[in-house]
Formats: structure tokens, sequence, C-alpha cells
């Protein structure tokens, strides 16, 4: 069922407002911050904060100390003890070529890293002299390794002359703790102004330590961070995946293309909706209630409530050119119906080939803003089990439930030359049904456009093809393989075909009518 647009469409809301789409987050980079509206003031000046402080301002500090350390006993002191380990590191042509890299010039001043001396000498052992850089004890290896590769061309000649600017020595410690402070506490201890998602919760969790800003302080009750309480997150029990063991034998599971092929038996929901929810995912459904074709659609939307992406965020797009014959129909949390007026045909072929038009048209206007994914049914038709995000990837089709056992020749490909949806004998993977297909919101676009194209150029030599839209769709997914490929089970006629055994699980099916009374 198509249609065509007539001047702007008009938008009616049933059940819900538009919300705005939800923002995907990024698992990729486990540190990163979330973005969440907050309010009220940090509550993280603890005493762990003022702590911090305190040995940031002594280290700036023993950083001037050591300023006037060249002419001073304690720098004469430093000196010999550095130069008994290196005697030739005074000589700049002896300093190592990674100093020279990492360091410029300029920098090459014997006190720049006085600060640096009080951490290195603790490296070594509890009793050591802390004015000596390098001594026996547990970590004296390390000490000395770090010493003669870093400090001693230019901490171990205390007699030159020149000393670096002030900057150099308390710029460094500053920097360190603010960076340390701006990544420990982003977010501790504020309250945001909404409840957080269990992926949000675990962002959170992620910038912090037992004990401190991480998993510990963040409770989602109420909405609220309500101090050093817990939240337990989710933990998965499933069964492990066999190498040697095939989820299915009796059914062809990956393509040639290595595209899988979804079956009952072939994956585990609920992993599925876990990393699916992780990403907030928004699925619009399109259909088109073209003149009477508005009669299906109150079983439609009642039955997608019971078995359609249950669990997660789903638009209706409801193309139709009776919006007041629309049924309202109870929605769950996240779900919505969006009414979307177009035009009629008088002939049914025309409204069906339209449908690609007007995809297009609405996927670059708004769903491309609205929604992650696209999945563009009939509307004649009712769920019947469950359909979830398992059928979900960029580009996916249908196995037509009247040929997925047929060879290609059997296919009722558009065979003229002619036509753009033109396949030869020889050619062809699978032949895919016009009434359940979908992927990412961008690829759709492109389907669609390339399938409205390819129409417009038949139509302007006098071409109708065999099977209109579905003739064109199935030229398209053979030159542009779908990453994945969904079994019969989700689009079946079981008061023509059955139900055989092959077939475990009936999804989609068909709703008994006439044809010929619904067209005319």
């Amino acid at each position: 069922m198509m249609g065509q647009l007539s001047g702007q469409p008009l938008d009616r809301m049933s059940q819900l407002q538009i919300l705005p789409r939800p923002q995907t987050l990024c698992n990729s980079l486990p540190f990163s911050v979330p973005r969440l509206p907050f309010k009220g003031k940090p509550q993280c000046c603890s005493l762990c904060t003022v702590i911090s402080l305190l040995i940031t301002l002594v280290w700036v500090l023993l950083g001037a100390g050591f300023l006037n350390l060249r002419n001073s006993r304690l720098g004469r002191q430093v000196g010999a003890s550095l130069r008994a380990i290196s005697p030739s590191s005074c000589a700049r042509t002896h300093s190592p070529p990674l100093a020279r890299v990492i360091f410029p010039e300029h920098m090459h001043e014997p006190l720049w890293l006085a600060p640096c001396l009080p951490v290195l000498s603790s490296l070594t052992s509890p009793t050591v002299n802390p004015t000596s850089a390098v001594h026996p004890g547990v970590c004296g290896r390390l000490a000395r390794v770090v010493t003669l590769r870093l400090c001693t061309c230019y901490v171990v000649c205390p007699d030159r002359s020149s000393v670096c600017p002030l900057l150099c020595v308390w710029l460094f410690p500053l920097v360190a703790a603010i960076c340390y402070w701006a990544t420990k506490y982003p977010i501790c201890g504020v309250r945001p102004s909404q409840p957080l998602s269990p992926h949000l919760a675990r962002s959170w969790g992620r910038l912090g330590s037992a004990g401190q800003c991480g998993p510990r302080c963040v409770s989602e009750v109420g909405g609220e961070l309500d101090g050093p309480q817990a939240v337990t997150l989710s933990r998965m029990v499933y069964p492990q995946p066999k190498v040697l063991t095939p989820s299915r034998k009796d059914v062809l599971v990956l393509t040639p293309w290595l595209a899988p092929t979804v079956w009952e038996g072939t994956f585990n929901i609920d992993i599925l909706n876990e990393q699916f929810r992780l990403r907030n995912t928004a699925i619009g459904l399109t259909v088109f209630a073209i003149k009477k074709y508005v009669a299906f659609l109150e079983l439609f939307l009642q039955t997608a409530e019971k078995h359609f992406m249950v669990g997660h965020r789903v638009t209706y797009y409801e193309f139709t050119d009776r919006p007041g014959d629309v049924p309202r129909v109870p929605l769950g949390q996240g779900r919505q119906v969006v009414v979307l007026e177009v035009r009629s045909y008088s002939r049914w072929q025309d409204v069906s080939m339209h449908r690609v038009e007007m995809i297009s048209n609405f996927s670059r206007q708004r769903f491309l803003h609205e929604v992650d994914y696209l999945v563009c049914v009939d509307v004649d038709m009712r769920f019947r089990d469950h359909v979830g995000v398992e059928i979900l990837s960029p580009l996916f089709g249908t196995l037509h439930p009247g040929f997925y056992g047929a060879a290609r020749e059997a296919f009722t490909y558009e065979r003229r030359p002619q036509s753009q949806a033109h396949i030869p004998r020889d050619e062809g993977d699978f032949y895919y049904a016009g009434g359940f297909f979908g992927g990412s919101v961008a690829e759709v676009l492109r389907l669609t456009s390339a399938c409205h194209r390819a129409m417009v150029v038949d139509r302007a030599h006098g071409i109708e093809a065999v099977w209109h839209d579905e003739s064109h769709l199935n030229r398209y997914l053979l030159d542009h393989k779908p990453t994945k490929v969904l079994s019969p089970e989700y689009l079946w006629d079981e008061q023509l075909l059955g139900w055989p055994a092959v077939v475990k699980k009936l999804r989609y099916v068909t709703v008994p009518k006439s044809h010929r009374v619904i067209r005319d």
C-alpha cells in the first residue's frame, strides 16, 4: 500500500507526544563522561580532597625551595651522589637520546626536575636518606633506571650557574593536580535532575574506583545519588555457545557473504535485548493504511504492542489518507503513534510503488532525526509471536514464504531486460518479500531512493515491473547484499502454506481477507 506526498505532511499524534530522539551512547570509550543535566552543589569537598590539596601545596613549596638547591650543601650532596652513579652524566653530549627527544634544549637546566627527587627517593626504601636519589632497596633498580634515563643530564650539575624558570617547577604539579581532580571527581556527589538509566549508571561507575566516586557512590533510587549506596547491576547467565555444535542443522544460518539468517534457535534474545538497551535504541515501524486498509490498523497495533520490540522505544509511523479513522490503541511506555497524511491513488499498484518514494522523503525529512532503525511492513498482517531486536541490522530483508525453498529459476524476478529491476535467470540469491524489510535509517534511505529512481526511469520508458516495488527491492538487494536475512517466520501465510516443521514459530502472519474487496 503506497501513497504520495500532497504538499506538507500533516502530523497527528495518538496516545503520546513526539519525543526528542534519544542519543545514542557509545561504549567504545569506557571512560567517557555521560552528559547529564546536573543541579545542586558538588558534594566532593571531603577529607580526601583537602588532603590532595595539601599534598599539592607541599609539592609546589618543595619545588620553590629546590630552586636554591644549586648553592646549598644539600645540592652538592645530591650532585655527588648522582655523579657516583654516572660520572659522565654532567656532559651534555652523554645525555640519553630519549631525554634529548622528549625535553627541548632550553630545558637543559640543573634543577627543573628537582620536585621529583623526593618521589624518586621514596621508591628505594623507608630507611633511605631522602636527599639521596638512588640507594639500595626494594625498588632501587627502578629508581636507578629512572634517574639515569631522565634526571642525570639535568640535575647532577648543581654547580652550573643557570636555573630553570620558576614556572617549570610550579606548573608541572599544578597541571597534574588539575588533571587528576578533573578525571577523579567530575560528577561525584552531584544530584542529577532526572533518573539514571542502567547504562548511565554503568558509565558513572567506570569513572571511579572502589571506595571513591565509582559504582558504590551511585544509587538509582528516586533518580538521585544518595551517598555510598551500592547499585546491583544485572549479571547475565546463559548457556555457553558451542563451537562444534551448530544451532540449526536443517536450515541455512549463514549466507555466503557472512550475513546471519535469523531462525528460531539461532539467537539468544536476552543477550541482544541487553545490548540494544545499552544503546538506548529507537525503532520506527512504518505501515501504509490507504483507503480500506485503514481497517487493519487496530489489530495491527494491538498485536504489535504485545510482540513487537517489547521493552524498547518504538514509534509507529502510519501513512494514511484517512487520519480521522486511525484507531486509538493503548500504548506502552516509550511508544507512540505518528500519523502522516498522504494522498491516495486509484490503482493499488500505484499506491504500492509510491511507498518507497514516501519512505525516502520522510526518512530525509524526519526519520533520520527521530529513530535509529526503520522496519517497513505491510499493514494487513498481525503479530503472532515475538519480533524483537534480533532482526535489527544495517540492512535486512525477509525470505518470501513462497520461495524460500525454490531454485532461483523459479523466482518471480523481473525478467525483461528493458526494466531497471531486471535480473537474469542465472543470477539471484533469494527472493525477498516486499512486506518486511528495513535497517538503519541511512541504509533504508539509500534503498528507497534507489528504488524510486529506478521506477522513475521505468515509467519514462513505459515499463512497470512485474511485482512493482518488490521487484525493485530484489534488484537492489542483489547488488547491495543485506547484512542480515530474516527467515519466513517473519512473514507467513498459514492459510495458504500451512505450518511446516522447519518453521518453528509464526511471528508475523497474514490476516484472512478478500484482496478484491479491499483493493477496490
